[in-house]
Order: C-alpha cells, then structure tokens, then sequence
C-alpha cells in the first residue's frame, strides 16, 4: 500500500500516481497535507476537563493556519 504522507495511507492502492507528473504530485501532496492539517486540528481537544482553552490547541489552528497561509504563496 502506498504511504501518502506520514500517518496517512490509500484505502487502496492507487496505481495512477506512477503515471502523474510533478505538478500532479505536487497538487496530491497538498491535498493531503490539508486533510491532515484538518484531522490534527479536529482531533486537538479545544478545551481541558475545567472546560479552559488549552495551550496546545492554539499552538495547533497557529499552525495550521501558518502552513495554510505559506500554501497561499507558494502556489
């Protein structure tokens, strides 16, 4: 099975890929960089069990908003 992207793999195996060019490749990563960056996000607890917003939820949507905005100017 084909690892996409670390964490991530093809419910099944997706034989086309060889055939992509870089672009094409290219546009497939960034796909999945912004399903994880969507999972990790959704996956982060926004708050701690006294119902506070944790440190480490910001520190994740910070990133992921970083990393969304560097997308933006790369393409």
């Amino acid at each position: 099975m084909l690892d996409a992207h670390p964490g991530t793999r093809w419910s099944k195996p997706f034989d086309d890929f060889a055939r992509f060019d870089s672009r094409q490749r290219a546009e497939v990563a960034a796909m999945v960089d912004r399903d994880g960056l969507t999972a990790r996000v959704m996956n982060c607890p926004i708050t701690d069990a006294d119902r506070r917003i944790t440190e480490n939820s910001g520190r994740v949507v910070a990133d992921a908003e970083d990393r969304l905005r560097a997308g933006e100017t790369e393409s």
